[in-house]
């Protein structure tokens, strides 16, 4: 049986920080779900890396799938930017991507994506389950890793 997980980023950071080399790095490690059946590996079964530094005006996103298990995988990350901003003025960038995400994937927009039950949220990077191909779906022990830029200038400070 397949085991699917909404994943969602809410109002406040709960991670460690702290600075990395001229760059900040906020590390949220996910024990929680707003839909399905909890994953079978030990916690956390995910992690979501922020990381300054990398390249001008832009934020270091890493998904890591490290302790899910057999046949789960994720089928969305939610997240919130700072209201100032615009989410629609964002670009991205894949740089490391094992599963069948594309940038047309990445959605961003102003409270525009419901989580389950879990209210809206700006940023949607979606996992579509393509048909009948389980090894494009984001599983156990992948990485994803995304460039988000923003050409006003973009911090790890800036996601919610």
């Amino acid at each position: 049986m397949k085991t699917c997980f909404l994943i969602a980023v809410g109002l406040s950071i709960l991670g460690a920080s702290g600075p990395l080399a001229r760059a900040t790095t906020n590390i949220l490690n996910l024990d929680f779900t707003l839909a399905g059946k909890a994953p079978g590996g030990g916690l956390p079964w995910l992690t979501r890396t922020l990381q300054d530094g990398f390249q001008p005006n832009s934020v270091r996103l890493t998904f890591d799938a490290i302790n899910l298990v057999g046949n789960e995988f994720v089928s969305a990350w939610y997240f919130n930017l700072n209201p100032d901003l615009n989410p629609t003025t964002l670009s991205f960038s894949l740089v490391s991507n094992p599963t069948a995400l594309t940038v047309s994937s990445i959605g961003a927009g102003s409270n525009t994506f419901k989580a389950g039950s879990g209210g809206y949220y700006d940023l949607l990077v979606d996992f579509p389950p393509p048909p009948g191909a389980f090894s494009a779906k984001f599983t156990a022990g992948e990485k994803v890793i995304i460039d988000v830029t923003r050409s006003g200038g973009l911090s790890v400070g800036d996601f919610l």
